[in-house]
Protein backbone atom coordinates (compact mmCIF):
# COMPACT_ATOMS: atom_id res chain seq x y z
CA UNK A 1 0.00 0.00 0.00
CA UNK A 2 1.03 3.63 -0.60
CA UNK A 3 -0.91 6.35 0.48
CA UNK A 4 -0.34 9.70 -1.48
CA UNK A 5 -1.52 13.29 -0.17
CA UNK A 6 -2.62 16.25 -2.11
CA UNK A 7 -3.94 19.36 -1.16
CA UNK A 8 -5.86 21.76 -3.27
CA UNK A 9 -6.87 25.46 -2.11
CA UNK A 10 -9.87 24.55 0.21
CA UNK A 11 -13.27 24.59 -1.40
CA UNK A 12 -15.79 24.72 1.49
CA UNK A 13 -15.71 28.40 2.12
CA UNK A 14 -16.49 29.35 -1.71
CA UNK A 15 -20.14 30.29 -1.52
CA UNK A 16 -19.96 32.11 1.63
CA UNK A 17 -16.82 33.96 0.63
CA UNK A 18 -18.50 35.09 -2.66
CA UNK A 19 -21.51 36.18 -1.04
CA UNK A 20 -19.71 38.33 1.35
CA UNK A 21 -17.76 40.21 -1.56
CA UNK A 22 -20.76 40.72 -3.56
CA UNK A 23 -22.02 42.78 -0.19
CA UNK A 24 -18.86 44.85 0.17
CA UNK A 25 -18.70 45.96 -3.83
CA UNK A 26 -20.51 49.10 -5.41
CA UNK A 27 -24.20 47.99 -6.36
CA UNK A 28 -23.56 49.60 -9.51
CA UNK A 29 -20.49 47.41 -10.33
CA UNK A 30 -22.73 44.37 -8.29
CA UNK A 31 -25.15 44.19 -11.17
CA UNK A 32 -22.23 43.60 -13.78
CA UNK A 33 -20.97 40.43 -11.84
CA UNK A 34 -23.92 39.19 -10.77
CA UNK A 35 -23.66 36.70 -13.71
CA UNK A 36 -20.22 35.55 -13.09
CA UNK A 37 -20.76 34.60 -9.19
CA UNK A 38 -24.44 33.35 -10.13
CA UNK A 39 -21.93 30.69 -12.47
CA UNK A 40 -19.24 30.60 -9.61
CA UNK A 41 -21.91 29.58 -7.11
CA UNK A 42 -23.49 26.76 -8.85
CA UNK A 43 -20.02 24.88 -9.81
CA UNK A 44 -18.96 25.52 -6.01
CA UNK A 45 -18.03 22.23 -4.25
CA UNK A 46 -20.42 20.50 -2.50
CA UNK A 47 -19.85 20.67 1.60
CA UNK A 48 -18.49 17.68 3.67
CA UNK A 49 -20.21 16.54 6.47
CA UNK A 50 -19.68 18.85 9.84
CA UNK A 51 -16.03 17.95 11.26
CA UNK A 52 -16.91 15.75 14.75
CA UNK A 53 -16.98 17.28 17.87
CA UNK A 54 -13.32 16.62 19.68
CA UNK A 55 -14.79 16.82 22.87
CA UNK A 56 -17.66 14.24 22.61
CA UNK A 57 -16.39 10.68 22.78
CA UNK A 58 -18.73 7.57 22.33
CA UNK A 59 -17.30 4.53 23.86
CA UNK A 60 -18.49 0.82 25.37
CA UNK A 61 -20.12 0.85 28.65
CA UNK A 62 -23.37 1.72 30.76
CA UNK A 63 -24.49 4.96 31.33
CA UNK A 64 -24.98 4.67 35.57
CA UNK A 65 -23.05 5.89 38.40
CA UNK A 66 -20.80 3.03 39.49
CA UNK A 67 -19.29 3.22 35.74
CA UNK A 68 -19.12 6.96 35.81
CA UNK A 69 -15.46 7.65 36.70
CA UNK A 70 -14.05 4.94 34.69
CA UNK A 71 -15.95 6.16 31.73
CA UNK A 72 -15.11 9.63 32.37
CA UNK A 73 -11.27 9.24 32.77
CA UNK A 74 -10.93 7.10 29.19
CA UNK A 75 -13.15 9.61 27.40
CA UNK A 76 -11.02 12.59 28.29
CA UNK A 77 -8.12 10.56 27.31
CA UNK A 78 -8.96 10.08 24.11
CA UNK A 79 -10.42 14.01 24.17
CA UNK A 80 -7.05 15.36 24.77
CA UNK A 81 -5.43 13.15 21.96
CA UNK A 82 -8.01 14.55 19.51
CA UNK A 83 -7.58 18.35 21.44
CA UNK A 84 -3.87 18.31 21.11
CA UNK A 85 -3.47 16.21 18.24
CA UNK A 86 -0.41 14.22 19.88
CA UNK A 87 -1.31 10.71 20.05
CA UNK A 88 1.17 10.57 23.65
CA UNK A 89 -1.71 13.13 25.01
CA UNK A 90 -3.45 9.90 26.45
CA UNK A 91 -0.17 9.08 28.77
CA UNK A 92 0.93 12.26 28.99
CA UNK A 93 2.47 12.06 33.13
CA UNK A 94 1.68 16.48 33.17
CA UNK A 95 -1.76 15.41 32.51
CA UNK A 96 -2.26 12.55 35.20
CA UNK A 97 -4.07 15.06 37.75
CA UNK A 98 -6.66 15.79 34.86
CA UNK A 99 -7.81 12.47 33.87
CA UNK A 100 -8.12 11.59 37.77
CA UNK A 101 -10.71 14.26 38.26
CA UNK A 102 -11.89 13.95 34.79
CA UNK A 103 -15.64 13.66 36.36
CA UNK A 104 -15.30 17.94 37.12
CA UNK A 105 -15.03 18.41 33.42
CA UNK A 106 -17.80 15.71 32.20
CA UNK A 107 -20.91 18.22 30.79
CA UNK A 108 -23.16 15.38 29.35
CA UNK A 109 -22.98 11.62 30.24
CA UNK A 110 -25.84 9.67 28.31
CA UNK A 111 -26.59 6.52 26.75
CA UNK A 112 -25.82 6.18 22.97
CA UNK A 113 -27.56 2.64 22.00
CA UNK A 114 -27.33 -1.20 24.14
CA UNK A 115 -24.04 -0.94 25.69
CA UNK A 116 -22.84 2.56 24.11
CA UNK A 117 -22.12 5.83 26.03
CA UNK A 118 -21.94 9.20 24.97
CA UNK A 119 -19.56 11.74 27.09
CA UNK A 120 -18.92 15.37 26.20
CA UNK A 121 -16.76 17.54 28.03
CA UNK A 122 -16.87 21.42 28.25
CA UNK A 123 -14.51 22.47 25.57
CA UNK A 124 -13.22 25.38 27.39
CA UNK A 125 -12.53 24.00 30.74
CA UNK A 126 -10.44 21.33 29.01
CA UNK A 127 -8.80 23.53 26.43
CA UNK A 128 -7.48 25.87 30.05
CA UNK A 129 -6.19 22.34 31.94
CA UNK A 130 -4.28 21.41 28.57
CA UNK A 131 -2.72 24.84 28.03
CA UNK A 132 -1.40 24.88 31.49
CA UNK A 133 0.02 21.31 31.26
CA UNK A 134 1.76 23.31 28.52
CA UNK A 135 0.09 21.35 25.39
CA UNK A 136 -0.74 23.01 22.17
CA UNK A 137 -4.26 23.46 21.06
CA UNK A 138 -5.52 21.61 18.00
CA UNK A 139 -8.40 24.04 16.33
CA UNK A 140 -11.85 22.64 15.74
CA UNK A 141 -11.41 23.90 11.83
CA UNK A 142 -9.53 20.86 10.25
CA UNK A 143 -8.80 19.50 6.71
CA UNK A 144 -11.35 17.50 5.66
CA UNK A 145 -9.65 14.68 3.67
CA UNK A 146 -11.17 12.78 0.24
CA UNK A 147 -9.62 8.62 0.50
CA UNK A 148 -9.94 7.39 -2.43
CA UNK A 149 -8.79 4.08 -3.56
CA UNK A 150 -6.96 2.66 -6.61
CA UNK A 151 -8.60 -0.19 -9.05
CA UNK A 152 -5.83 -3.10 -7.13
CA UNK A 153 -6.15 -1.66 -3.31
CA UNK A 154 -10.50 -1.75 -4.08
CA UNK A 155 -10.11 -5.22 -5.48
CA UNK A 156 -10.93 -7.50 -2.73
CA UNK A 157 -13.84 -6.23 -1.10
CA UNK A 158 -13.41 -7.98 2.41
CA UNK A 159 -10.16 -5.96 2.91
CA UNK A 160 -11.44 -2.90 1.00
CA UNK A 161 -14.07 -2.65 4.03
CA UNK A 162 -11.35 -3.87 6.78
CA UNK A 163 -9.29 -0.83 5.31
CA UNK A 164 -12.28 1.72 5.26
CA UNK A 165 -13.17 0.65 8.65
CA UNK A 166 -9.67 1.47 10.10
CA UNK A 167 -9.32 4.28 8.37
CA UNK A 168 -12.60 4.87 10.31
CA UNK A 169 -11.48 4.39 13.61
CA UNK A 170 -8.32 6.52 13.43
CA UNK A 171 -10.36 9.83 11.91
CA UNK A 172 -12.85 9.29 14.92
CA UNK A 173 -9.63 9.08 17.61
CA UNK A 174 -7.43 11.74 16.16
CA UNK A 175 -11.26 13.79 15.36
CA UNK A 176 -10.25 14.08 12.08
CA UNK A 177 -13.12 14.26 8.69
CA UNK A 178 -12.78 11.98 6.19
CA UNK A 179 -14.88 12.44 2.65
CA UNK A 180 -15.26 9.43 0.75
CA UNK A 181 -16.24 9.51 -3.45
CA UNK A 182 -19.68 8.16 -3.26
CA UNK A 183 -21.18 7.74 -6.50
CA UNK A 184 -17.87 8.25 -8.49
CA UNK A 185 -18.26 5.74 -10.99
CA UNK A 186 -14.67 3.41 -10.69
CA UNK A 187 -13.43 3.62 -13.98
CA UNK A 188 -13.30 7.87 -13.25
CA UNK A 189 -11.88 6.85 -10.52
CA UNK A 190 -9.44 5.00 -12.51
CA UNK A 191 -8.62 7.42 -14.42
CA UNK A 192 -7.53 10.43 -12.00
CA UNK A 193 -5.33 8.03 -10.58
CA UNK A 194 -3.51 6.78 -12.96
CA UNK A 195 -3.13 10.37 -13.95
CA UNK A 196 -1.81 10.81 -9.84
CA UNK A 197 0.78 8.30 -10.66
CA UNK A 198 2.05 10.06 -13.99
CA UNK A 199 3.01 12.62 -11.68
CA UNK A 200 -0.32 15.40 -12.84
CA UNK A 201 -2.13 15.73 -9.40
CA UNK A 202 -4.58 18.15 -11.24
CA UNK A 203 -7.33 15.45 -11.87
CA UNK A 204 -7.44 14.02 -8.14
CA UNK A 205 -7.31 17.94 -6.73
CA UNK A 206 -10.60 18.75 -9.22
CA UNK A 207 -11.80 16.12 -7.38
CA UNK A 208 -11.26 16.75 -4.25
CA UNK A 209 -12.76 20.74 -4.51
CA UNK A 210 -15.66 19.01 -6.02
CA UNK A 211 -16.61 17.53 -2.23
CA UNK A 212 -14.85 20.26 -0.74
CA UNK A 213 -12.16 18.35 0.89
CA UNK A 214 -9.00 19.77 1.63
CA UNK A 215 -6.90 16.77 1.03
CA UNK A 216 -6.35 13.76 -0.65
CA UNK A 217 -5.38 10.20 0.79
CA UNK A 218 -5.26 7.85 -2.20
CA UNK A 219 -4.37 4.00 -1.35
CA UNK A 220 -2.53 2.85 -4.29
CA UNK A 221 -1.79 -0.75 -3.27
CA UNK A 222 -3.41 -3.78 -1.34
CA UNK A 223 -4.43 -2.96 2.38
CA UNK A 224 -2.42 -6.21 3.25
CA UNK A 225 0.95 -5.47 1.47
CA UNK A 226 3.91 -5.95 4.16
CA UNK A 227 5.57 -3.16 2.12
CA UNK A 228 3.78 0.31 1.96
CA UNK A 229 5.01 4.27 2.38
CA UNK A 230 3.68 7.84 2.21
CA UNK A 231 4.51 10.60 0.37
CA UNK A 232 2.69 13.84 -0.16
CA UNK A 233 2.27 16.62 -2.23
CA UNK A 234 1.80 20.05 -1.64
CA UNK A 235 1.60 21.97 1.47
CA UNK A 236 1.85 18.84 3.37
CA UNK A 237 5.24 17.28 3.77
CA UNK A 238 4.96 14.06 5.09
CA UNK A 239 8.51 11.52 5.15
CA UNK A 240 8.20 8.08 3.41
CA UNK A 241 7.48 5.03 5.92
CA UNK A 242 5.85 1.66 6.35
CA UNK A 243 2.22 2.04 6.49
CA UNK A 244 -1.21 0.52 6.40
CA UNK A 245 -3.61 3.16 5.36
CA UNK A 246 -4.58 3.16 9.05
CA UNK A 247 -0.90 4.38 9.49
CA UNK A 248 -0.75 6.17 7.00
CA UNK A 249 -3.98 8.28 7.98
CA UNK A 250 -2.24 8.47 11.88
CA UNK A 251 0.86 10.01 10.13
CA UNK A 252 -1.48 12.68 7.92
CA UNK A 253 -2.79 13.64 11.33
CA UNK A 254 0.68 13.91 13.13
CA UNK A 255 1.33 16.83 10.43
CA UNK A 256 -1.29 17.92 10.14
CA UNK A 257 -1.38 18.76 13.68
CA UNK A 258 2.26 19.38 13.47
CA UNK A 259 1.38 22.07 11.13
CA UNK A 260 -1.29 23.87 12.90
CA UNK A 261 0.66 24.06 16.07
CA UNK A 262 3.50 25.73 15.28
CA UNK A 263 1.83 28.91 16.54
CA UNK A 264 -1.00 27.28 18.63
CA UNK A 265 0.15 29.08 21.59
CA UNK A 266 1.22 32.01 20.24
CA UNK A 267 -1.37 35.25 20.29
CA UNK A 268 -4.00 36.44 17.84
CA UNK A 269 -2.27 39.23 15.92
CA UNK A 270 -4.01 41.39 13.44
CA UNK A 271 -1.98 41.81 9.56
CA UNK A 272 -3.29 43.71 6.77
CA UNK A 273 -2.38 42.26 3.41
CA UNK A 274 -2.58 43.66 0.37
CA UNK A 275 -2.96 40.75 -2.54
CA UNK A 276 -2.16 41.93 -6.07
CA UNK A 277 -3.41 40.41 -9.16
CA UNK A 278 -6.91 40.17 -8.17
CA UNK A 279 -9.36 41.19 -10.89
CA UNK A 280 -12.40 39.97 -10.78
CA UNK A 281 -14.62 37.60 -8.50
CA UNK A 282 -13.29 34.64 -9.42
CA UNK A 283 -9.37 35.57 -8.67
CA UNK A 284 -11.31 37.35 -4.79
CA UNK A 285 -12.36 33.93 -3.90
CA UNK A 286 -9.10 32.35 -4.86
CA UNK A 287 -7.25 35.08 -3.12
CA UNK A 288 -9.32 34.68 0.03
CA UNK A 289 -9.17 30.71 -0.16
CA UNK A 290 -5.78 30.98 -0.14
CA UNK A 291 -5.38 33.12 2.65
CA UNK A 292 -8.02 31.12 4.90
CA UNK A 293 -6.21 27.74 3.59
CA UNK A 294 -2.64 28.64 5.49
CA UNK A 295 -1.98 27.26 8.67
CA UNK A 296 -1.64 30.21 10.91
CA UNK A 297 -4.72 32.17 9.77
CA UNK A 298 -7.83 32.09 11.72
CA UNK A 299 -10.11 34.79 9.94
CA UNK A 300 -9.73 37.13 6.79
CA UNK A 301 -11.81 39.54 5.93
CA UNK A 302 -11.97 42.26 2.53
CA UNK A 303 -11.13 45.90 3.74
CA UNK A 304 -11.12 47.52 0.47
CA UNK A 305 -10.44 46.72 -3.05
CA UNK A 306 -9.04 49.49 -6.12
CA UNK A 307 -7.98 48.19 -9.11
CA UNK A 308 -6.11 44.45 -9.21
CA UNK A 309 -5.28 45.36 -5.42
CA UNK A 310 -7.54 43.85 -2.50
CA UNK A 311 -7.16 44.63 0.80
CA UNK A 312 -7.45 41.78 3.48
CA UNK A 313 -7.02 41.96 7.24
CA UNK A 314 -5.83 38.70 7.91
CA UNK A 315 -6.19 37.55 11.95
CA UNK A 316 -3.58 34.76 12.83
CA UNK A 317 -0.75 33.58 15.13
CA UNK A 318 2.36 34.73 14.91
CA UNK A 319 2.27 37.39 12.74
CA UNK A 320 3.94 38.42 9.50
CA UNK A 321 7.09 36.03 10.02
CA UNK A 322 4.10 33.21 10.34
CA UNK A 323 2.10 34.04 7.31
CA UNK A 324 5.58 34.11 5.31
CA UNK A 325 6.73 30.80 6.44
CA UNK A 326 3.38 29.10 5.46
CA UNK A 327 3.32 30.90 2.09
CA UNK A 328 6.56 28.43 1.36
CA UNK A 329 3.82 26.31 1.22
CA UNK A 330 1.65 27.18 -1.27
CA UNK A 331 2.08 27.64 -5.32
CA UNK A 332 -1.26 30.33 -5.29
CA UNK A 333 0.21 33.32 -3.31
CA UNK A 334 3.93 34.48 -2.59
CA UNK A 335 5.55 37.60 -1.46
CA UNK A 336 5.53 41.06 -3.56
CA UNK A 337 9.18 41.40 -4.07
CA UNK A 338 8.65 44.76 -6.24
CA UNK A 339 5.89 46.40 -4.13
CA UNK A 340 6.59 49.18 -1.89
CA UNK A 341 4.25 51.03 1.19
CA UNK A 342 4.21 49.19 4.48
CA UNK A 343 1.62 46.49 4.05
CA UNK A 344 2.66 43.09 3.51
CA UNK A 345 2.09 42.64 -0.24
CA UNK A 346 1.18 39.42 -1.59
CA UNK A 347 0.74 38.64 -5.70
CA UNK A 348 -1.90 35.84 -6.93
CA UNK A 349 -0.73 33.36 -9.20
CA UNK A 350 -2.55 33.19 -12.32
Amino acid sequence: MVVYTLRPLPGTRVRAALSRFLLQIPYGARLLRVPLVVAAVACAAPLPAAPLNPYEITLPGEANEHARAALAGEALRQVAVRATGRRSAASEPALASLFGSAREYVSTLTAAGPGRVRVGFDAATVEAALARAGLPIWDRDRPATLVVFAAGAAADPAALGDARRALDRVAQSRGLLLVWPTGEPAERLTVRVDAAGRGDQGPLLELARRYGADEVLLVSRAAGAAEAGVAAFGRVALPKLGAHPDEGLQALADRFAADAGQGANQALATLVVDVHGVADVRAYAAARRALEGLSPVRTVTLTDAAGDVARFSVSLRGGADALKHALQGTERLAVDAEATGGVLALKLAP
